[in-house]
């Protein structure tokens, strides 16, 4: 093992926190010893074992702060080593040995509580950020080591949640429902909460590879094609390319969500394209949902009971010519807007932009009432039970939008690009169930059903691996 470049402790830390936490850590693990050998050997099942030494293991390094002063004394700080001893045992009739598991992760070189730490920290920090947070604390871990923690957490979730068995590679089909609420499906999950709303929606993201853009745009600039098409906040990420739109390489990431629970059901990260296949599988934990909603992709055809309302009226908005014509009258009286030489000329520039932008929404407003209109016309008379005595809906959703603001959220905290798919697929899996386990929403006090329930722990899904005897 390569030992760690030396670490200094900021002088702006208090020196109670890492002298506490380092305190702990000491009188908690240093010299602990563990010894949970089941009585039998596990190769032939004699119960004639012996005890046979202690195996070290390194629970954590902590960064001992030279000088004694609250401020440091800017020599340098040095490592200690906090060890544990694993009892061993020897089969007197096979040979075989038995070496305690103690408080590790197989897999992990640290601690399962140094471990835990460096997930929760990665749920909203980048790898590097969550070294900086470890070395204020005391605590020495590098950034290739948290990179290491989220990609085995990645395959130990599709160990222990597979949409499909047998996952290997780079597809990572995730059943969040069963690492949340410990259910496979949402039917299982109804008959768990009976009073529950699990209508169901379904979308995709685009995460961008690292290196992928700035790769993208050399090529561009080489072939003189320098068009941008824009597209919301993310004008960069789409540019013309052989006279259409092209995209940097990324990671497809998609997303099944019940807002109801307000919490995500299942996950997808691949570096392959979104198609019918993939669809299948992110809904097989959807299974029970009275109503999925998912946007006009045609992989999802055949499974979903509804296009969502929003993204149809705006797939029909961009078709019709007289929206077209309005949007186009209210560029050109924008541009009145700017080129006005008095204040007289803007004030009247900037009624009429006033008028034309009310008037375009209204445009769209009655375009997305028709195709509301249209879709509950085509879903009361494939799906009455979903509709009461008096011909109301008895569901509360008709797009998906109810996921789009927790895909934003997922974003925000993944933000770091990787080129590795089991990275990026960590980083999504710990966003998603941060963003579904929660004690506070937008700035309120709100504590979420999967929180409530608190089945989840990093414990369960670290230690598949020893519960399920795989090597």
């Amino acid at each position: 093992m390569q030992f760690p470049n030396p670490k200094r402790v900021p002088i702006y830390v208090p020196r109670f926190l890492t002298f506490g936490i380092g305190l702990g850590l000491s009188l908690l693990y240093d010299g602990r010893v563990y010894d949970d050998f089941p009585g039998v050997c596990e190769r032939c099942g004699s119960r004639r074992c012996i005890k046979h030494g202690f195996e070290e293991g390194h629970f954590a390094k902590l960064i001992l702060c030279d000088g004694g002063s609250s401020g440091g004394s800017g020599r340098g700080d040095s490592f200690v080593d906090i060890d544990v001893l694993r009892q061993t045992y020897l089969c007197k009739d096979c040979g075989a040995t038995y070496t305690s598991n103690g408080p590790f992760y197989d897999g992990a070189m640290y601690g399962a509580p140094i471990v835990d730490l460096t997930l929760m920290l990665s749920m909203e920090n980048s790898s590097y950020a969550v070294e900086r947070v470890m070395m204020n604390l005391g605590i020495q871990l590098s950034e290739d080591a948290v990179l290491d923690y989220v990609r085995l957490f990645a395959d130990r979730c599709r160990d222990y949640a597979p949409l499909a068995k047998k996952e290997k590679g780079s597809l990572y089909g995730i059943n969040l429902l069963k690492i949340l609420f410990g259910v496979d499906n949402v039917k299982e999950l109804a008959e768990k909460f009976p009073k529950l709303d699990v209508q169901s929606l379904a979308d995709e993201a685009y995460l961008r590879k690292k290196g992928a853009l700035k790769k993208f745009v050399e090529e561009l600039m080489e072939a003189q094609q320098r068009r941008i098409v824009h597209r919301g906040l993310n004008s960069k990420d789409i540019v013309i390319k052989d006279g259409k739109p092209s995209f940097p390489d990324s990671f497809t990431l998609a997303l099944s969500y019940l807002p109801g629970a307000e919490a995500y059901a299942s996950l997808i990260n691949t570096p392959q394209p979104f198609n019918q296949l993939l669809a299948e599988l992110l809904f097989k934990a959807l299974e029970g949902s009275p109503l999925k909603i998912t946007d006009g992709s045609k992989n999802y055809e055949g499974l979903r009971d509804l296009e969502c309302t929003v993204h149809k009226a705006r797939n029909e908005l961009k078709k019709d010519p007289r929206f077209r014509k309005l949007r186009k009258e209210a560029r050109e009286v924008q541009r009145k807007v700017q080129e006005a030489k008095s204040e007289e000329e803007k004030r009247r520039a900037m009624e009429e932009r006033a008028r034309k932008r009310k008037e375009v929404r209204d445009y769209a407003k009655a375009r997305y009432m028709e195709a509301l209109k249209s879709a509950l016309e085509k879903l009361r008379k494939e799906r009455p039970e979903l509709f009461d005595g008096k011909g109301r809906p008895v569901f509360k959703h008709t797009s998906t939008n109810g996921m789009e603001g927790g895909n934003w959220r997922l974003k925000y905290l993944i933000r770091q690009a990787h080129k590795r798919n089991d990275s990026s697929a960590g980083k999504s899996l710990l966003a998603a169930i941060k963003d579904s386990v929660f004690t506070i929403r937008r700035g309120k006090v709100k504590e979420s059903l999967a929180n409530k329930l608190g089945f989840f722990s990093f414990g369960k899904i670290m230690t598949v691996m020893m519960t399920t005897g795989a090597k």
